[in-house]
């Protein structure tokens, strides 16, 4: 399917915004989690069986931060390397 330069540009500008804004909206309340994790975490009054929960919890926060923009930034290569699915 050809599509003309203009039209094409502009579905793949509106494929960027919503897939900031979708990215955005999660990790903005992945970040809080996290840096309640940290701050959990590095209470002294929590047993030490406690803080390896919180310190594993907010390895997970961190993999899930790094994995979403890496999966926004994917989308955003597919639609400029395959221009046709869009």
């Amino acid at each position: 399917m050809v599509i003309n330069g203009s039209c094409q540009t502009e579905r793949q500008a509106t494929l960027g915004r919503l897939t900031a804004s979708l990215i955005h909206e999660i990790n903005n309340p992945m970040a809080s989690i996290q840096g309640m994790l940290k701050l959990a975490s590095e209470d002294p009054a929590n047993s030490a069986q406690v803080k390896t929960y919180l310190e594993m919890s907010l390895q997970e926060t961190k993999e899930w931060l790094n994995s979403s923009t890496g999966f926004g930034m994917l989308i955003i290569l597919m639609t400029r390397l395959l221009p046709e699915l869009i």
